[in-house]
């Protein structure tokens, strides 16, 4: 798991699994890394800021939350709200 590094103020630390790692290289090659790095930011402040809606999610992936990047792509991340940490599943 890799830790991300911001430089804006941040309250969470964020973690990334492999496949998170793995969908970054792909969001860089869609000219996605932007919206995507905007979304990490605003999470690392406050997880449950809105706009832009998330979505709790259900069935094998309980306690995990979801944010659209675009109509394709999602970030899905889990609150570890003791830790102070935040580990993104995929995006």
């Amino acid at each position: 798991m890799k830790r991300y590094e911001s430089d804006t103020e941040s309250v969470y630390e964020i973690y990334f699994s492999k496949t998170a790692l793995e969908g970054l290289k792909q969001l860089e090659k869609l000219n996605l890394i932007n919206q995507a790095r905007d979304l990490l930011e605003l999470i690392q402040k406050d997880p449950f800021a809105q706009p832009p809606q998330y979505n709790k999610l259900v069935g094998n992936l309980d306690g995990f939350y979801s944010r659209r990047i675009n109509i394709h792509h999602r970030l899905i991340y889990k609150v570890y709200e003791e830790e102070k940490k935040i580990k993104v599943l995929q995006l």
